[in-house]
């Protein structure tokens, strides 16, 4: 799987191999993701601090894309991580035949 990272905010290299190491755990679960995106950019402007993680992840049939915001650039990445894992984990329950 590759994993490509933008972010409007300086990430140290300690933080972008957190990432690297969590998003591969997702190609462990689910061998046909091709592609993984992680934008993490300044929030919309709703709070002072608020900074957005956007994670995309590329399938067969529709993507997964999961937004979350959080003063904390990794906590938002985290919670994002999450919940990208538990969508995934649902969209491969709905494509096995019973």
């Amino acid at each position: 799987m590759k994993i490509l990272i933008e972010s409007q905010l300086s990430l140290s290299d300690l933080q972008k191999e957190h990432i690297n190491k969590t998003m591969s755990e997702l190609s462990e679960l689910e061998h046909r993701i091709t592609q993984s995106e992680i934008y993490i950019t300044k929030g919309d402007g709703t709070s002072n601090n608020d900074i957005a993680c956007k994670i995309r992840l590329h399938i067969p049939g529709n993507d997964i894309v999961i937004h979350d915001n959080d003063e904390d650039r990794m906590k938002a990445f985290n919670d994002a991580f999450h919940r990208a894992k538990r969508q995934l984990i649902k969209e491969k329950k709905a494509r096995r035949p019973y």
